[in-house]
Parts: C-alpha cells; sequence; structure tokens
C-alpha cells in the first residue's frame, strides 16, 4: 500500500512541476493597495522581479475599473507576445525551417488573449493622478503554459479527427464536416508546428473530394436583367460518386454569383437541404447586364469559428474559406444566360376576346404582325413555357375596344400588365404601342402611401429619377430593382430604407412595423471626457433649445459637477437620454484653469443612438503674453481661470466696471485739476500786477478768484489721488489673485 502512496506522490509532483521548478516568489506580492513611494520602495527590494515576471501597466486613472483592468491585460499580452515570437523565430532560424512572422504573430495574440491565468496585481494609488495598475506573470509559468496548451491543442484536434472518422463510417457525412473543420481551424491556429495540421489537411482535401454537386437544370437561358428569374432551379448535394453517392441531408450551404449579380445580400443566399439532399435556389431578380452569369455553391462554416476552450486566430479563418473557394469555384455551376427579349409562349388559347366574330381575325393578324416585328417580344414556335403572354379584347366602348395584355412566368406570377382603347380600323398599330406598353411594365412598379401628416414627405429615388409626396396620399412609379425610401420630417430625414421592389406595394403594408409618419422619439448621447485625465472639478451643462421665433433662447438647462465620491455624473451620465429627437442641444464642458469645450448638435431623426466625439479641452497657457494680459488687465484672469464659478465670472466683469471707472475718474479729476490750475495762475498773475494799483476793488476781485480756483485745483488733485489710488488698489488684488490663481492651477 505504501508502494502506492508514493507513485501518487511522484505523480501529483510531476503534475505539478512548473510550480515546484518556478524562480518565482509570490509571496512578494502585498495584497492591499500602495503608494507611488512605496512601490518605488517595493521594487528596489525585489529587483529580480524583471527577470521573473513579465509586467504589464496602465494608468494613472481617477477609477480604479474595468476598462483600466483591460489596458493592463492588453499590455502584458503584447510584452508576453514579442518574447514568444522572439524565441520561436531564433528557434526556427536553428532549425532551418520557415517562418511566415504575420502569421505567427496572429496565432501567438490569439491563445494570449485568453491564457492571462494567475497573473499577479498591484494597485498602485496616487493622491493626484489616480490609480496605475500592474500585472505580473511568472515567466516559468508561462512556459509550462505553453507546454500545457500544446499538449491539450493535440488532444482537442484529434478528438475533433476521431469524432469526423467516426461521423464517416455511419455514412453521417453532413455531420462529419463540423468536427473536420474545427480540428483544421485550430491546428492551424497552433503557434508551434503540429503533426495533425498535415493530416487535418489531408482529411479535409478527401472530405472536399467526395462531394458531388449537381444542379437541375443546369443552366437557365433567357433572362432578363431587372426581371426575376424565369425558373426556380434545384441543386442535389451528396457524397461519393456518380455510381456510389449519398445524399447529404441537412446540410448548410451558400450559393454565390462568381460571376454577374442579383439582388441576394452580399451576392450570396444560405441553403438548407432537405433529408434527400436537395434544395431550391430562388435567383430573385437578375441585376447584373452580363450576358453569361454563373453561380457555384460551397458549405457554409457559420459557427465553427469559435471554441470555448481554444482561440480561433484570423489567419486560420482566412485559410479555410481560401479553402472552400478554391475547390468549389471548380465545381459545377448553375450558368444563367440573358436574352434581349421576352421569349413568349402564345397560342390561341392565350387569347380572351369578347369582341363580335368578325373582329377576331383581325386580332388574330394584328397580334402576329406586332409580335414579329416587336423589339421586346420574341414568340417561340415551339412551347418554352418561360413566359405566357395573354391579350383580352373587351366590349366595345364607342368606337374603340378596351384591349389588355399580360405578361407572366409559367408558374402564374405576373410580371406586366398594360391596357390600351384600339380602334378596329388601327389593330395593327394599337397593338403594337400595347405590347411597348407591357414592357415598360415589366420594369415599374407602382407604390402606393397614405399619410396622417401634412408635415411629413416621402422621397423616392430609383435609378431614373426623383420623386417626392405632395398630397396625404397618392402613388409613384418606380423602375423594379433598388428603390431608396427617405421619409421626411420638416425637411429632416427621420427614416431612410433601400428596398428591392418588383410590383406593386403599399407602403404602411411594406413599412408595417416601422410607422412611415413621424413619431418624436428619445435619442441616446454618448460621450468621452479624455482630456483633463483629472476630471475633479469639471461641469457639464446640457441644454435643449426652443423651436421657433425665439429659437436663440436655451431651456431646459442641467448642470452638474463632476464627483469623485459618486463616480463622476449622476444625472449627466454617458449616455445623456434627451427628451426628444427634434430639438437642438449644446453640450457644454468646464473646469477651471481650462478653456470651455461645447457642442451644438442638430438633430438626426434618423439615429436613436448618436455619439460625440471624445471631449479633449485644452489647459489655459500661461506664456509671457497671457500672463501680461492676466496682470495689465484686471478680471480677465477671474474669467478665463475660474470658468465653473459664477461669482467668479461676476467678479471679472466688476472688475473691468471698478478700473474703468477709477480710471476715468482720475483722468476727469486730473483734466480738472489741469483747468483749475490754470485759471489759478492766470488770476494769480492779475492780482499779483495790481499791488501799487489804486482800485483796491478789482484787487480783490481777481484775489479771490485766484484763490476759487486753488480751492478747485486743491480739491480736483486730491480726487484724482483717491481715485488713482483706487486703480492701484485693484491691481493689487488683481495681481495677488492672479498669482494665487496661477500657483493653484500650475504648480
Amino acid at each position: 500500500m505504501s508502494r502506492f502512496k508514493w507513485l501518487l506522490v511522484v505523480v501529483v509532483l510531476a503534475a505539478n512541476s512548473h510550480i515546484l521548478l518556478s524562480q518565482c516568489d509570490d509571496s512578494i506580492f502585498p495584497l492591499d493597495k500602495m503608494t507611488t513611494h512605496d512601490f518605488k520602495i517595493w521594487k528596489m527590494e525585489n529587483t529580480s522581479i524583471k527577470d521573473d515576471y513579465y509586467h504589464g501597466q496602465a494608468g494613472p486613472k481617477e477609477v480604479e475599473d474595468n476598462r483600466l483592468q483591460t489596458d493592463a491585460e492588453g499590455y502584458l499580452a503584447r510584452t508576453i507576445s514579442v518574447n514568444i515570437v522572439g524565441e520561436l523565430e531564433a528557434r526556427f532560424r536553428e532549425e532551418n525551417l520557415e517562418i511566415k512572422e504575420n502569421t505567427l504573430i496572429d496565432n501567438i495574440n490569439s491563445y494570449i488573449s485568453t491564457s492571462l491565468r494567475n497573473t499577479r496585481k498591484l494597485v498602485v494609488e496616487d493622491e493626484n493622478k489616480g490609480y496605475t495598475i500592474h500585472l505580473f506573470k511568472c515567466k516559468d509559468e508561462v512556459d509550462s503554459d505553453k507546454i500545457e496548451y500544446k499538449k491539450e491543442l493535440n488532444k482537442r484536434v484529434n478528438k475533433y479527427l476521431d469524432d469526423y472518422e467516426s461521423e464517416i463510417r455511419k455514412k453521417n457525412f453532413s455531420y462529419a464536416f463540423s468536427p473536420l473543420c474545427k480540428a483544421y481551424l485550430l491546428a492551424k491556429s497552433a503557434f508551434v508546428p503540429m503533426d495533425e495540421e498535415s493530416k487535418a489537411q489531408q482529411k479535409l482535401d478527401e472530405y472536399l473530394g467526395n462531394i458531388l454537386i449537381e444542379f437541375e437544370p443546369e443552366k437557365i437561358p433567357d433572362c432578363r436583367p431587372g426581371i426575376r428569374a424565369p425558373v426556380v432551379p434545384a441543386v442535389s448535394v451528396s457524397y461519393g460518386d456518380l455510381q456510389n453517392k449519398t445524399p447529404m441531408k441537412s446540410f448548410k450551404l451558400i450559393a454565390k454569383f462568381s460571376k454577374g449579380g442579383n439582388d441576394w445580400l452580399d451576392q450570396k443566399e444560405s441553403l438548407t437541404l432537405d433529408r434527400n439532399g436537395k434544395s431550391q435556389i430562388d435567383l430573385g431578380i437578375i441585376e447584373s447586364a452580363t450576358q453569361n452569369q454563373k453561380v457555384f455553391i460551397y458549405p457554409d462554416t457559420t459557427g465553427f469559428f469559435k471554441d470555448k476552450d481554444f482561440p480561433i486566430s484570423n489567419v486560420a479563418k482566412r485559410a479555410l474559406v481560401k479553402e472552400l473557394d478554391g475547390v468549389f469555384k471548380k465545381r459545377k455551376t448553375l450558368e444563367v444566360s440573358l436574352s434581349d427579349k421576352f421569349k413568349i409562349s402564345f397560342n390561341y388559347d392565350s387569347y380572351y376576346l369578347k369582341c363580335p366574330e368578325w373582329l377576331k381575325p383581325d386580332v388574330y393578324k394584328a397580334i402576329d404582325e406586332s409580335l414579329s416585328s416587336s423589339e421586346d417580344f420574341e414568340l417561340l414556335s415551339e412551347e418554352n413555357d418561360i413566359y405566357e403572354l395573354h391579350v383580352i379584347v373587351e366590349d366595345k366602348k364607342r368606337d374603340s375596344y378596351q384591349v389588355s395584355a399580360e405578361l407572366s412566368l409559367s408558374n402564374g406570377e405576373d410580371i406586366g400588365k398594360a391596357s390600351l382603347d384600339i380602334s378596329p380600323d388601327d389593330m395593327r398599330k394599337g397593338l403594337s404601342e400595347l405590347l411597348k406598353k407591357l414592357n415598360d411594365s415589366a420594369y415599374t412598379s407602382k407604390v402606393i402611401y397614405t399619410l396622417a401628416r401634412k408635415d411629413v414627405t416621402i422621397e423616392i429615388t430609383d435609378d431614373i429619377r426623383v420623386q417626392k409626396s405632395k398630397d396625404l396620399s397618392g402613388d409613384f412609379i418606380v423602375n423594379n430593382g433598388q428603390v431608396r425610401f427617405k421619409f421626411l420630417y420638416k425637411g429632416e430625414v427621420f427614416k431612410s430604407e433601400a428596398e428591392y421592389i418588383f410590383g406593386d406595394i403599399e407602403l404602411n403594408d411594406w413599412f408595417q412595423n416601422e410607422p412611415i409618419d413621424f413619431h418624436p422619439g428619445k435619442t441616446k448621447y454618448y460621450y468621452e471626457i479624455t482630456k483633463p485625465e483629472i476630471k475633479q472639478g469639471i461641469v457639464l451643462s446640457w441644454k435643449r433649445k426652443k423651436p421657433g421665433l425665439w429659437s436663440f433662447l436655451w431651456q431646459h438647462r442641467k448642470s452638474e459637477k463632476w464627483s469623485l465620491l459618486s463616480g463622476g455624473f449622476t444625472t449627466l451620465r454617458s449616455p445623456i437620454e434627451a427628451e426628444n429627437n427634434i430639438f437642438e442641444y449644446k453640450l457644454t464642458v468646464k473646469k477651471d484653469g481650462w478653456k470651455n469645450e461645447s457642442w451644438r448638435i442638430k438633430p438626426d431623426l434618423m439615429k436613436k443612438e448618436h455619439p460625440i466625439k471624445s471631449i479633449m479641452m485644452e489647459k489655459v497657457k500661461l506664456k509671457a503674453i497671457k500672463i501680461m494680459e492676466l496682470a495689465l488687465v484686471p478680471g480677465v484672469g477671474q474669467r478665463e481661470l475660474y470658468r465653473t464659478k459664477s461669482w467668479r465670472q461676476i467678479e471679472s466683469y466688476f472688475y473691468h466696471v471698478l478700473t474703468l471707472y477709477f480710471a476715468y475718474s482720475a483722468y476727469s479729476s486730473y483734466q480738472d485739476y489741469e483747468v483749475a490750475k490754470g485759471e489759478y495762475f492766470e488770476y494769480k498773475n492779475i492780482y499779483e500786477s495790481l499791488y501799487d494799483s489804486d482800485d483796491p476793488e478789482l484787487f480783490d476781485y481777481y484775489h479771490e478768484k485766484a484763490e476759487n480756483y486753488n480751492n478747485k485745483m486743491t480739491n480736483s488733485f486730491d480726487r484724482f489721488r483717491i481715485h488713482a489710488m483706487g486703480v492701484g488698489v485693484v491691481y493689487v488684488i488683481n495681481l495677488a489673485e492672479v498669482f494665487y490663481s496661477v500657483t493653484k492651477f500650475y504648480d
């Protein structure tokens, strides 16, 4: 019994040898967050970490969130990828093996993206800048993970190959395709050489070589561009050869035009075979004017490109698509050929004549002559069952008969209709005009509409012209094929669709799930503030513009300050949900020390989700000229540096007013001083010249005048000094605030 215990220990030790032999010491990683200072000390104490671990980081960021974690994982993955690429390139050079660098890198990146397990995490917190995440991955563990990955990948590929062989033995050929493709994809995704890759390639070549494709009919002739294909061909797929074949039931295929084209999306269509290995191909409307067109069939690989345990690289996906494309383009194809005329079957059973017997021979003769000279129709000598023509002659009305013509496929599907009042005296000419009208109708359709609102307009564009609705109800005549529908509310597009039209339609029925009348709805607007990185103090305002005569007014104002406690904005989070998508909105972002960023977002009625470009604010640059401006013009600094504080904005204008008041008052007082000074000296000189005069009254008069102007001069100068001092006080206070603000925002 003890022998088995020791054996168990050996097995456990061997299975976990990568841990025992690892040079990594996980005990050095603390569980708690660290400060920037502590992190620097930790790195100095653990200098060997750069040799033992791969390292990736992200940050700093104000909030520790999933995005920060993802960025750190991406950095770590790139670091590991570069190292693995270098190791493999060296190995391939030593072994003289060819290396395809792009393939290698793609496969490695696919592997690493899902293999970052057992990482060690450190969160470093900076009081000013926020959080930084550091991720470490032991290099020895990466090496052991690669060995384990290759072992498990081999196991998975071999399992899929075994499943494939099992289904082949059971003759479940349809179900064998999925495990075979998965084995091929996984083997191609490996970043180390695998023997199973060549094995999977061999099995895939063998499997594809046994797929037999047959079309019935093999060729569809006499198609017309812009007209639905007259025949719905069948395709049958089997496994084996013509002598020994097994239907591939429930097998999924893709039909695709290799030459030409129709109204299929991306020129391809999905098919699913029934239990007999058959399916029909509805070719729809042939759009291409290429004379000889081809359709090929290949297996549908949708759903094969994902594996929950092992990533599949883009290189592997492209390799499989290229493999299938190359094989099946060379196989039997469905041929589609065009005709310049409708090849019709027409006989006496095609007539419905409600006219006198004497007129019928004239009708028969006129039809024969019109068809023989027609540029659009060709009467076949033998019934071909492609297109059928019917002529109906109604009772006489006045001097003419109402003659109708109908063109249809052999299955009864209408292609075109036309009618015309024709005189019996001019039957040949009338029937020729009727056939031309019938040909035109085969390429046009009537679009009927009914609206409930006068402010809604419909705009229809085909390959010829643009038509607009004028009334609440009416119709359009459009060319068959792709037609663009635009629905406008007061000139703004709220719905735009491109549809293929073939036959008359009622728009309200066509768009029954999406009404053609406008109904205002809510729109989500997304934003992201990428700069500044520190968002504390940011103020966001969201305003809706009132429509109409008073459009210059902004209503429904919302404003909110970013809060670290709430993790951002509480009500104006991205996305912002607009109340009504017919209004114009304005988004403004403010922060002290930064320039405002604003956008006016005009209504886009088609978008229910509206992304706004990333907001990157610009910090106020304090160059020499700007500092002089802030110092010399009181109020500018308060207005430009304190964008979020309304009282500061008011203060800035108060500074402007106060500075202008004191400056103007000082200037005005000094001007009064100069005037009074001039008058004083003038009167002073006069009364001094009258000292020896015999007229004392005249002396007293001029002396009094001089004394008055001296008082005015003194008072004016006192006022000048007070107001000049006021200007100085404003400048001193402003300089103090500017100095404080500069040191606050630009430390």
